[in-house]
């Protein structure tokens, strides 16, 4: 089951919103979906819940901020950030706390599932070293390593058969095992046979460290 009890996703737009919500209640997830920044505290019960807040952000004004920041300080709301080129310096200079995710707007929507994930699985993504440093020092969320894991599982890519590799390549698109079964046109048992090797063969611990591995892959590949 997700860690997150609830998400919220906060977007002006109706289909980037729904589209985000329908993939991620497909996973199992427990989504609601608001259009302003300002309902996340009046229309949302976040007292006792543990909430991930997907917000694109349009316009970071002094009301927006103090909302964020709120929702932090008083009920430990994580952000995920969708921004564009205009705005992401701004909000990366702001150094929210609870901050596990800034990426560009323009993601496909698809990506999401496995976003979640990587998140979950300690990981923050951002889109630069600078934001690494500036977001790093306000939040209590777990670093991890991830270039010797990613350099060492990289020297395996060759240990992987045909299959496996389509298996990874599918996992780092965010496909659950019943989808990516019935695109390799196989069982669900035969797939976690597959994980467990790819995960024995490259060295990580779970799938998600998988999914990783896929941009890896891809590029050892051509």
């Amino acid at each position: 089951m997700p860690d997150f009890s609830q998400i919220v996703v906060i977007s002006p737009r109706y289909f980037t919103r729904n589209g985000i919500a329908q993939q991620l209640e497909e996973s199992g997830f427990n989504v609601t979906t608001i259009d302003k920044i300002e309902k996340l505290k009046s229309d949302i019960r976040l007292a006792g819940q543990k909430t991930l807040a997907i917000v694109e952000v349009a316009d970071l004004g002094m009301d927006s901020t103090k909302i964020i920041r709120e929702c932090w300080n008083r009920n430990d709301v994580r952000f995920f950030f969708l921004v564009d080129e205009n705005n992401c310096s701004d909000l990366l200079r702001m150094k929210f706390e609870g901050t596990l995710a800034v990426i560009s707007h323009n993601i496909e929507i698809h990506n999401f599932n496995l976003l979640i994930q990587i998140i979950q699985a300690g990981y923050l993504i951002l889109p630069q070293l600078e934001a690494q440093s500036a977001i790093a020092n306000e939040t209590n969320v777990e670093r991890k390593e991830l270039d010797p894991m990613l350099n060492a599982a990289k020297e395996r890519v060759h240990l992987l058969s045909a299959r496996e590799r389509e298996v990874v390549s599918l996992l780092g698109r965010g496909h659950g095992n019943k989808k990516l079964g019935s695109m390799l046109e196989i069982s669900d048992t035969t797939v976690r046979l597959h994980i467990r090797s790819i995960m024995r063969k490259l060295g990580v611990e779970n799938r998600t460290q998988v999914a990783l591995m896929s941009a890896l892959y891809e590029s050892a590949a051509e």
